[in-house]
């Protein structure tokens, strides 16, 4: 691919994308890249990717974007209510 400046940002060390095998009709494929070549060949873009696993959680496989679905926690505690949580909203369990 051209080595543009987005490109470079995007296309880092173990970031994930998608791409779709229209000839043989299947869903998207999430690729993970293991490196990048932006030296050997002047203005051009080399990236060494291996197949990898689709997080249904966090991929939008509709659009192809890696961790498309992604949102923000939202609290619980609303202002409009008589009730809340005191305390902390969100919380891990303890590893012993």
């Amino acid at each position: 691919m051209p080595r543009t400046e987005a490109a470079l940002k995007y296309f880092k060390r173990y970031a994930k994308f998608y791409l779709r095998d229209k000839e043989a009709g299947a869903l998207d494929i999430c690729w993970r890249v293991e490196a990048i070549d932006w030296i050997s060949t002047p203005g051009i873009l080399e990236i060494n990717a291996e197949e990898y696993y689709a997080n249904e959680f966090e991929d939008d496989k509709t659009t192809g974007i890696a961790g498309g679905l992604i949102v923000d926690l939202v609290s619980p505690n609303d202002q409009k209510t008589e009730y809340y949580i005191d305390g902390e909203t969100f919380i891990k369990p303890k590893v012993q």
